[in-house]
């Protein structure tokens, strides 16, 4: 049985500042769990119940001495999530990847703060093939438990990396730079440069007024003439938007 300094440290892990600090996050739920165990990356302990353990104590193929067997009321306790879990895992964070100069395709956030936003920009840019997403400083950490589980466990197939927009263009120099706003090109008129960094912006404000200005091109998904919405929301544009330019 985990200690109760233990559950303590598990839920100081929900803080951004002791992920950092201890380069350490927490995963949650049967699925992403083992989708985890199977990945590059390492789980320093397992924590679960009798019974999660013996139904997959054999496909885990973790060390003894990294798995505790845990009541589901400390589970409940150390969990951030709203719902039971029968099992969490503290994994330890990847190394920073460096940024790949041959991808013709980037995918840059510039301040997106809503945690199911992110989960579900990483989830489209994997499904779509990318091998990278690139947050801005300032984007909500893409370690936050809510973030990972809206990725479906996308989360553990792409490079998750951070950078300013001032590290970008002075690493990626021959990429255009193409924002998502409300007044470029349409989409159905567009080419694509051959090395790209698609941008997508905060929910609210959208693309930061200097970062904008910085832009080569701008492009806009059209809607329809009857339609009164102003705008979509960020996940759905940059998922629109991906599908467009991996075909």
């Amino acid at each position: 049985m985990p200690s109760k300094n233990k559950i303590k440290y598990i839920k100081s892990l929900h803080l951004k500042k002791y992920r950092l600090q201890e380069r350490k996050f927490v995963v949650e739920g049967d699925k992403i769990i083992k989708e985890l165990a199977k990945s590059s990356y390492e789980i320093e302990n397992l924590f679960a119940t009798k019974n999660w353990i013996d139904k997959h104590k054999i496909t885990l193929n973790l060390h003894q001495s990294k798995v505790f067997e845990t009541e589901p009321k400390q589970l409940k306790a150390a969990s951030n999530l709203t719902t039971s879990t029968e099992v969490l895992a503290i994994a330890n964070m990847p190394k920073p990847k460096a940024l790949d100069r041959d991808a013709p395709l980037h995918l840059y956030l510039d301040s997106i703060r809503d945690p199911g936003n992110l989960g579900t920009l990483i989830r489209s840019a994997a499904w779509f093939g990318l091998s990278q997403i690139i947050c801005s400083p300032d984007c909500v950490d893409y370690f936050n438990n809510k973030v990972l589980q809206a990725t479906m466990g996308a989360f553990l197939h792409i490079d998750l990396l951070s950078a300013s927009m001032d590290e970008l263009k002075n690493i990626l120099k021959d990429h255009h730079l193409v924002g998502a706003s409300l007044g470029g090109t349409l989409l159905k008129e567009f080419k694509l440069p051959a090395k790209t960094i698609l941008i997508i912006g905060n929910e609210g404000k959208g693309i930061s007024p200097e970062l904008l200005e910085a832009c080569d091109q701008e492009i806009t998904i059209s809607k329809a003439e009857n339609s009164p919405i102003e705008s979509l929301n960020a996940a759905i544009s940059g998922s629109i938007l991906l599908s467009h330019f991996c075909k």
